[in-house]
């Protein structure tokens, strides 16, 4: 079984339903959510967004998902390396599809895909777009094509996240457009501004 590695809860509906309902990978949240909840958006608990990726995976069909709960007020990469490392050579998954690193992206997403970087290689990493600082919703040229009823279970996931959707800066991501996009492959993508060092956290 693949492993797949979403930064937060929702990145997972927002970027890779697709390729969940395709792949049908385990999902792996790493972050809990305390900078919603510092910021002022008090329904943004950690538990109310891991109830609503239940909510989404159920949509999806993952054969399960499970919680880092690291938070991500004070981001733990260090043990989130020794995870991933006992997953790649104790429970020997057999490839994992991680956020890519991307030119004024996330920071976190950044964090994340860096150590997936450092401890898988190419042929055995799937890398998925999700979107920059100053750019917003990347594209790339691996667009993920889904079915209409791939679309419409899509839409029953992202309706999951009541939590985002209550924030104004957050609603559209859950209304817009539902595209997916594969980073290219590692020697493609430094034309594109994706990192692709190893460089570590």
């Amino acid at each position: 079984m693949k492993l797949l590695i979403s930064p937060h809860n929702d990145d997972e509906t927002l970027f890779c339903a697709f390729t969940i309902m395709k792949e049908k990978p385990l999902v792996c949240v790493v972050f809990d959510s305390y900078i919603q909840v510092q910021r002022g958006n008090t329904g943004a608990t950690p538990d109310r967004r891991r109830d609503e990726t239940l909510c989404a995976m159920l949509e999806l069909g993952t054969p399960g998902q499970l919680f880092l709960r690291l938070r991500d007020d004070a981001p733990d990469y260090e043990r989130l390396r020794a995870w991933l490392r006992k997953q790649r050579d104790i429970i020997k998954v057999d490839g994992i599809i991680c956020p890519a690193w991307e030119q004024d992206g996330h920071e976190q997403h950044n964090g994340v895909a860096r150590i997936c970087r450092d401890l898988w290689p190419d042929e055995q990493r799937t890398e998925y777009l999700t979107y920059t600082r100053t750019g917003g919703r990347s594209r790339g040229a691996h667009e993920v094509i889904p079915t209409p009823d791939m679309i419409a279970r899509k839409h029953r996931a992202l309706a999951c996240y009541k939590s985002q959707m209550e924030v104004e800066n957050c609603r559209s991501w859950f209304m817009g457009p539902i595209n997916e996009y594969l980073a290219l492959p590692p020697a493609e993508s430094e034309k594109r501004g994706v990192d692709v060092g190893g460089v570590r956290l």
